[in-house]
């Protein structure tokens, strides 16, 4: 019983451990129950008790542990639960922003929705304004297409006009070396010429003239005699009228040598016209002057005469007061320090980099593969022409089959060389320049091909050109008129506008300064027949330039004369046939022409060709210059000095006369020194001398 009441009392033990919360309690008890059995023979009453006692803890305790773990996992899952409501509440809390912020998004979606509206209805008023706008400006356009008609033709009307006035000026310089220029004194000094018959009459203003009626021949009229000097230049004007309609009126030197022409014009009755010319003789010695016309039924009516003669040094005294007036600008430099000191003593390189008188030469195909033809040329020449790649018979020498590879590539070449291209030409009014297959065409086809024509070289190049000939001697030929009528011209000049509005087109004609003989394209048919074709675009006056032994004089009056048009003149293929002279005689006339104000560009016709030029050549084959290419060259130093070198004075300033053009201008100074560029253009009214500030 010891042994039993030992085991029992141990219990407490155990039971300390379930009461505690032991879990291995169960595992412990079963053990406790098999040792009871096992040593049933000890059990009591009150071993019967624990051993049921033991069962009932048994199942408490495993009642326990299931109590514990649904504890436990009630307490994961409250934790759980607890972690997923703090999560809960802070996705409410975002969500409630995200929904704030939706909220606002929608307001100002709204307010963008709104301003869109506000924005599409303005719009909407906007293209409704567009298009009055639009409407607007095709009316505009149309009055300014009428204006611009009505302006071409009203100043060539007043150029026309200018030229036949009620009454004749006074004679220039006096009448010169021409005894009783105004008829002041009866007809002393004048005679009769031929069959006619010659008097002195008043006009109602008071003003005396000399008449010579009752001629038979284109010759009969009146004369003086005078003496003609070699080497002399010779300007000649007369203000001239008949007696009814319109004829030429030709003014005539006869001398030993043969006759020469001082000058023509188309003269009319009721208002007096002058007639303005000029000569060289090649031999001194006696001459008479006198006044023809091939219609004979008029009277020829003549006042203030004069016939001025100039020595080549008084000539060339006035191109270089020319060009100071025209070609160049004074310009005054002020040079100074960043702090704007000026810097006294300093010194002042100044290099042209961009001459603005274009100057230039033909070229051909043959400079494409040349290189020391290219640097020759492109060293030189800011200008140019192709002799034959634009013309219609290269393009289109097939019907329907147009190759502009050739031009492409020259026009290409020149772009890249920073080197103007002339448009020559659209057409050429000479039958015997046209392409082969056009011959044959009917009046219907011909038109259909110069429309295709036009359109296809003028689109191609609309904006590259400079400007178009788009008539080539339309006053010695008629091949379009004759075949498309006599608007033939004016209509191809509106064409091409359409198709290339900003660039200049021209009327090209030869023999208009270079032969006063030629009646046919004096210049004031030259004026008519601009006035006929009434371009509406920017128009300009192309002068070829085909001369033999020039007649300086005669070229400087007859560009007097069309100035009066207030359009760009342009000498367009320079060049002189072979002589002694050849060189001389070009110099002449490229001075002539660069020293007449009304002239904005020279291009000669010189283009190099290995078998020979066509009439006039700048070097040899070798690239070396001959005798009218040195010309070239010293006019082109003349024209565009390389380097002008000078010093400031004790204020800083620099004055020197400059060409227009583009410089750059450098200061070296001990203080400082530095390079700025420095355009030069045109005076004005308002600033004769360009002041130019050259600060550090």
């Amino acid at each position: 019983m010891a042994v039993v009441n030992q085991w029992w009392w141990n219990t407490p033990v155990v039971g300390s451990r379930y009461s505690q919360g032991d879990t291995g309690f169960c595992s412990e008890a079963c053990v406790l129950k098999e040792t009871w059995v096992f040593a049933g023979i000890l059990c009591t009453e009150e071993g019967g008790w624990f051993f049921a006692e033991a069962d009932g803890l048994c199942l408490e305790a495993e009642v326990f542990t299931q109590r514990q773990m649904v504890y436990a996992q009630r307490q994961r899952v409250l934790h759980r639960g607890r972690w997923f409501m703090l999560r809960g509440r802070g996705f409410c809390t975002e969500a409630d922003g995200f929904c704030t912020e939706a909220d606002d998004l929608c307001t100002e979606a709204n307010g963008l929705c709104t301003e869109a509206d506000r924005l599409c209805m303005e719009a909407n008023g906007l293209c409704t304004e567009a298009d009055g706008l639009c409407t607007e400006a095709d009316g505009l356009r149309k009055k300014l297409v009428f204006r611009s008609r009505e302006t071409l033709d009203r100043m060539m009307r007043q150029t026309l006009n200018e030229m036949c006035l009620a009454e004749p000026h006074k004679p220039q310089y006096g009448g010169g070396i021409l005894v009783n220029p105004e008829f002041n004194h009866g007809l002393r000094g004048w005679s009769r010429f031929g069959g006619a018959k010659i008097e002195r009459r008043l006009s109602k203003a008071g003003n005396t003239f000399i008449v010579a009626h009752s001629r038979n021949k284109p010759y009969d009229g009146f004369s003086q005699k005078l003496y003609m000097q070699k080497e002399m230049l010779y300007t000649f004007s007369a203000w001239v009228q008949i007696s009814e309609g319109k004829a030429p009126v030709t003014a005539v030197l006869k001398m030993a040598s043969g006759y020469r022409h001082a000058g023509a014009v188309v003269a009319e009755s009721g208002c007096w016209s002058m007639l303005k010319g000029g000569l060289t003789v090649n031999i001194s010695g006696r001459a008479e002057l006198y006044f023809e016309s091939k219609n004979t039924a008029v009277e020829i009516w003549v006042d203030s005469v004069s016939l001025q003669p100039f020595t080549e040094e008084e000539w060339r005294a006035h191109h270089d007061e020319s060009i100071e007036k025209t070609r160049k600008r004074k310009v005054r430099l002020h040079a100074a320090n960043a702090q704007g000191n000026n810097l006294a003593g300093a010194t002042v390189s100044i290099t042209l980099t961009k001459a603005n008188f274009p100057f230039g030469n033909a070229i051909s195909s043959k400079i494409l593969n040349n290189i020391p033809y290219q640097n020759w040329f492109t060293s030189r020449f800011s200008v140019t022409v192709f002799e034959n790649e634009l013309k219609w018979y290269d393009t289109e020498n097939t019907p329907g089959k147009e190759d502009y590879s050739v031009p492409d590539a020259m026009l290409d070449f020149a772009v890249k060389n920073g080197i103007a291209v002339r448009g020559h030409n659209i057409f050429w009014d000479d039958p015997q320049y046209q392409p082969s297959w056009v011959m044959s065409l009917s009046p219907d086809q011909l038109r259909a091909a110069a429309e295709k024509r036009i359109t296809s070289v003028v689109s191609r190049y609309a904006g590259k050109i400079l400007g178009w000939d788009v008539m080539n001697e339309n006053l010695h030929f008629s091949f379009y008129e004759s075949k498309l009528g006599a608007d033939a011209s004016a209509n191809f000049f509106q064409r091409a506008h359409q198709l290339d509005p900003r660039t200049t087109m021209f009327m090209n004609e030869y023999n208009t300064i270079e032969e006063s003989a030629d009646k046919t394209a004096a210049p004031e048919n030259y004026l008519q027949k601009l006035r006929q074709i009434q371009n509406l675009g920017p128009t300009g006056i192309g002068l070829e330039g085909h001369f033999n032994t020039p007649n300086i004089p005669y070229m400087r009056s007859s560009i007097d004369t069309l100035a009066a048009a207030h359009l760009p003149i342009w000498l367009t293929e320079v060049d002189v046939a072979k002589s002694p002279n050849q060189a001389q005689y070009l110099e002449q006339i490229l001075r002539e022409g660069h020293g007449h104000p009304a002239v904005t560009g020279i291009v000669m016709w010189a283009g190099w060709h290995p078998e020979g030029c066509n009439r006039m050549c700048l070097t040899d084959n070798n690239f070396i210059n001959l005798p009218t290419g040195n010309v070239v060259d010293k006019l082109i130093n003349e024209w565009r000095p390389t380097n002008l070198v000078g010093t400031t004075d004790n204020n800083g300033f620099f004055e020197v006369p400059l060409f227009h053009g583009d410089y750059n201008v450098t200061v070296l100074h001990p203080s400082s020194s530095f390079t700025k560029a420095m355009k030069v253009a045109t005076q004005t009214q308002e600033e004769e001398i360009l002041h130019v500030k050259l600060y550090a």
